[in-house]
């Protein structure tokens, strides 16, 4: 490690020429209760840069991210050997009355929807997180189709729900919502 140099802002700056470990132990703490945040660096742009504030880290990844043990880490989402972790919002699930159609959010995890003899049209925006879910689920049927379009739909550009309990439950992968359970609905 070549060594480090104040930023101006507060912020520690180290300058590494070959990766190394940096710990990092808060102030105050005695020994057997230290927190310590520990990462390997590598030189360049490929860093984990975090930003440390009470039971809280934030990090922040190159844009291609960086690779600790396997998992690959980027902003917004994590992958293991191809494989996308799953993230379900918490926020409280939402209904949509029949005749209403119009947009369904995703800082959910559930939203309902209802149709009348018309059927109702609906938009979905495209996630937030690599690897959010979302549930949609059909549950009065008035006659008329549902029919909801992605704004990214891998595999299609709409999905129809034409009964009572039709429902699907969709992952973002950064680009796209992917279907991985389709029960009664039509994608196309």
């Amino acid at each position: 490690m070549s060594g480090f140099v104040g930023s101006g802002d507060g912020r520690v700056k180290f300058a590494v020429s070959s990766p190394s470990i940096i710990e990092m132990v808060a102030p105050g703490t005695q020994n057997g209760d230290a927190i310590e945040y520990s990462q390997l660096f590598g030189g360049g742009a490929t860093g984990v840069f975090l930003a440390v504030t009470t039971n809280t880290i934030n990090e922040r990844t190159a844009g291609s991210g960086v690779t600790v043990d396997g998992v690959l880490l980027k902003d917004g989402g994590v992958t293991a050997n191809s494989q996308i972790a799953a993230f379900y919002p918490q926020v409280a699930q939402n209904d949509i009355a029949a005749g209403t159609g119009g947009a369904i959010i995703v800082t959910n995890y559930l939203t309902t929807i209802n149709t009348d003899a018309g059927g109702d049209a609906f938009t979905l925006a495209n996630g937030a997180q690599i690897g959010q879910m979302k549930k949609i689920l059909l549950v009065v049927d008035g006659g008329g189709d549902g029919v909801v379009t992605p704004v990214s739909l891998s595999g299609g550009t709409t999905i129809t729900f034409n009964d009572a309990t039709d429902y699907v439950i969709l992952q973002w992968n950064g680009t796209a919502w992917v279907c991985i359970e389709n029960f009664g609905t039509t994608i196309a």
